[in-house]
């Protein structure tokens, strides 16, 4: 590991440090909505096999209340995270943009003489946004998915060791189509950030210069290039967008070919009387456990690899 990237894992340690115990509340919780998250495909396997193919109405009310019971458990954990990431990144994004704003006034005047003050504010709110993302809720999101990967994999092989090499067998391809797409996206979205930086500078240096644009009755000239520069801007944009639809089509598309596929497969093992009809409903259930958070990890990792260069 490089020695720079060793002292910044130390900065941002430190500078999670103030939040341990957020940080502990959010890992116990992740614990718990783990176990739920286990347990609502094996319910719904009791609710189909020991209530409604034997017609026991006890089972299926018992089950379906202690169903109940875990998606509104699973709930509350949620809005719990969302409320304590919310403080935590307020926190954390205050104190980030204060040190910055006491830097920026120890700095020499040299530095902002061929600065404006759209271009500097432009570049200080992407760069704190990016390093306060740290304590965004989309990250403890993501950690939660290993252990939603995890959980998946042992209740597929529980139910079904065949179905399960089915599913790992479609978690490469799935991979490889995201990480090419995500790569293409990753390129856009900083040549849209470096466009709108220099949209910022020059809009900075036509409002210092607005009297000059008056008196040389510049509007027209300044009207044609403002056009020009948010064309470049909105162009990007529209292509980071459909990139990102196309990423949504084909991973949608592949995970209900998966389901398709799962459904055919499972369909003849319960002719074969190798499972039950639960055990396929839940079976399907644990699979997009294991399919479904590909995206987030390979966005994770995107990110950190932008962070440790």
């Amino acid at each position: 590991m490089k020695r720079e990237t060793k002292q910044l894992l130390v900065r941002i340690f430190r500078y999670l440090s103030p939040y341990k115990r957020a940080f502990l509340v959010v890992g116990l919780t992740l614990a718990v909505s783990t176990v739920i998250g286990f347990l609502q495909p094996l319910v719904i396997q009791r609710i189909t096999d020991n209530g409604m193919m034997r017609g026991d109405m006890a089972v299926i009310a018992s089950s379906a209340l202690f169903l109940a019971l875990l998606i509104l458990g699973n709930q509350a954990i949620d809005l719990l995270q969302t409320r304590i990431f919310a403080d935590v990144h307020n926190a954390s994004y205050y104190t980030i943009f204060h040190q910055v704003f006491e830097k920026l006034l120890h700095l020499k005047k040299s530095y902002f003489e061929d600065k404006n003050s759209a271009e500097i504010l432009s570049f200080l709110q992407m760069d704190v946004s990016q390093v306060s993302s740290v304590t965004d809720r989309y990250m403890v999101l993501s950690v939660s998915y290993v252990f939603r990967i995890l959980s998946g994999l042992i209740g597929l092989f529980l139910i079904s060791w065949k179905l399960a090499l089915v599913v790992l067998c479609m978690v490469p391809v799935k991979f490889l189509l995201v990480r090419g797409l995500s790569q293409r996206q990753e390129r856009a979205v900083d040549e849209m950030l470096e466009n709108s930086r220099d949209f910022s500078r020059w809009f900075g240096d036509d409002m210092n210069g607005v009297d000059e644009i008056k008196l040389w009755n510049l509007f027209q000239s300044r009207d044609q290039v403002f056009r020009e520069k948010q064309e470049k801007v909105l162009r990007v944009q529209k292509r980071t967008t459909m990139i990102g639809g196309w990423n949504t089509f084909w991973e949608v598309l592949l995970e209900w070919s998966v389901t398709v596929v799962l459904y055919i497969l499972g369909g003849w093992l319960i002719c074969t009387g190798a499972l039950t009809i639960g055990a396929v409903f839940a079976f399907v259930s644990y699979s997009s456990y294991v399919t479904g958070p590909v995206s987030a990890l390979i966005n994770l990792k995107m990110y950190f690899a932008r962070i440790f260069p």
